[in-house]
């Protein structure tokens, strides 16, 4: 997993089929693990707070790409 991706890739050179398969992947591994991270909202641990974390960061890079999913029942939206 790239650390930092917006420093190492320039999404402007993108073509549109790539964009559209990137949010296709994300659309799948969203609806895939929604309901094992929404499972786990009310576990405390810092790694279930960071993958929390992720997945909210997941669903507006989503949303910003034009693909509108709900968060999983049991998951809160970001404060």
């Amino acid at each position: 997993m790239i650390a930092h991706a917006a420093e190492a890739l320039d999404v402007g050179t993108l073509e549109e089929h790539e964009l559209d398969a990137l949010a296709s992947a994300g659309a799948w591994y969203f609806k895939y693990h929604g309901r094992m991270i929404a499972e786990k909202a009310d576990d405390r641990s810092a790694v279930a707070i960071a993958q929390r974390d992720d997945f909210h960061d997941l669903h507006a890079a989503l949303w910003k790409l034009g693909v509108r999913l709900a968060l999983p029942d049991g998951l809160a939206p970001r404060r």
